[in-house]
């Protein structure tokens, strides 16, 4: 069963992961976007890429692409989605890191219950598309990186983390898990 689907804005970028997958394992496929894949052919795999071809596309059109591939490849909770963009940070990463972020959400929104963003653009096109006004600030977790509630849209009230995109140590992010599970521990 696939447990792992990546979005990639060209073949190379999805080949590249494939073939890193493979080595540790998976059972990997590259698809087009728009291609027919049923559940019989994705039961082949642990893993696939699907290419959108979307790096030089504006902003809009990559959102759709990600959006369609996303809704395509819907997993069951706790398989993981990933994004790959461009080494050289070319092409529309906000917008399509926000759109996969959205889709997911929106099929598993009773599963998921925080966020964790990196980087002001990441933050602001997830919040965008979770149709949220804004972050609460609630707490500094550590330099650059700050706990708090989305604000309005259907989502509003649902915790988030999110840092400075270069910012952090090695540990940020471990850090940055740990205090969040302490904060939905305290909700329940």
């Amino acid at each position: 069963m696939t447990r792992a689907v990546i979005i990639a804005d060209d073949l190379t970028g999805a080949n590249v992961t494939g073939a890193l997958l493979r080595k540790n394992g998976y059972r990997f496929a590259t698809f087009r976007h728009g291609a027919a894949v049923g559940p019989g052919v994705l039961s082949d795999y642990d893993a696939v890429a699907v290419s959108t071809d979307s790096r030089g596309i504006d902003p809009e059109a990559a959102y759709s692409k990600v959006k369609s591939t996303a809704q395509a490849f819907l997993l069951p909770a706790g398989c993981f989605y990933q994004k790959r963009i461009d080494s050289t940070l070319r092409g529309n990463i906000g917008a399509a890191i926000a759109e996969l972020a959205a889709t997911y959400l929106e099929a598993h929104s009773r599963e998921i219950q925080a966020l964790y963003t990196s980087g002001g653009d990441i933050t602001l096109g997830v919040c965008e598309a979770l149709e949220s006004v804004g972050i609460c600030v609630l707490d500094e977790i550590e330099p650059f990186t700050m706990y708090g509630e989305l604000i309005g849209g259907p989502y509003s009230g649902l915790p988030i983390v999110t840092k400075g995109g270069l910012a952090g140590r090695v540990d940020t992010l471990r850090n940055a898990m740990s205090y969040l599970q302490i904060k939905l521990a305290e909700k329940e």
